[in-house]
């Protein structure tokens, strides 16, 4: 059950969940709750609460795509940072791969590793003092993907797996369009050979051209990779 006015769509054609499927993420009876201040006058003010998530259960199987599709204040990113044990829900519990998020997240780098995020604001989550390469490159050295001799060689293949050209790694973010800085991201994300996607609105704001392109992309490497 998902908060009203948000929805949960699996892609029929290559859902892969069933009884054999391995469970990736699983939310059961989940809830968050937040305390809101409001100003009533001068000095004054109430509290009050304010449910965000409501009894929400959710299971994603390995190779299954998931789109969740709601209004702006149903929670969606809300369930995402629960998801991801950014926040901790005030009843229930998020599992990833059968055990507690927290305690993944805790237990070492594995799940920063396993698990990859494309932020809504691309641009935003990006040090900007930082070029594209070095960008890329951060997380190839921080979970030793490969030697740091071949750290140019595949941050370079990385950049093309997302469709932009090699010199684009020695440019800075602010110089690169919404489109690109999106698919930067994207690139930074699949460096560490994640088995789990997760993307907060990644295409909003884009033209649809640069929408299409992206989710093919997506796609594409969900059909490759599971």
């Amino acid at each position: 059950m998902l908060e009203p006015g948000m929805n949960a769509m699996i892609d029929p054609a290559k859902e892969k969940a069933g009884a054999d499927s391995q469970t990736i993420f699983e939310l059961l009876d989940v809830e968050k709750v937040y305390e809101v201040t409001k100003s009533e006058g001068f000095l004054k003010r109430s509290k009050r609460k304010l449910a965000a998530l409501d009894g929400v259960r959710l299971r994603i199987d390995q190779g299954a795509s998931m789109a969740l599709v709601g209004e702006s204040g149903s929670g969606k990113s809300t369930l995402l940072r629960v998801l991801l044990g950014l926040t901790e829900p005030t009843q229930g519990l998020a599992l990833y791969r059968g055990r507690s998020v927290n305690q993944m997240r805790e237990a070492g780098p594995d799940f920063a590793r396993d698990v990859a995020m494309v932020y809504q604001d691309a641009r935003g989550s990006l040090n900007p003092r930082m070029t594209v390469g070095q960008l890329i490159a951060e997380p190839l050295r921080h979970f030793g993907i490969c030697p740091e001799s071949d750290i140019a060689e595949q941050t370079r293949s990385l950049l093309a797996r997302v469709g932009l050209a090699a010199d684009v790694a020695g440019r800075y973010p602010a110089a690169m369009s919404g489109g690109q800085i999106r698919r930067v991201a994207i690139a930074r994300a699949l460096a560490s050979n994640p088995t789990v996607l997760v993307a907060d609105e990644a295409v909003s704001g884009l033209d649809v051209s640069t929408q299409a392109q992206l989710l093919n992309l997506l796609r594409k490497y969900r059909r490759k990779w599971g």
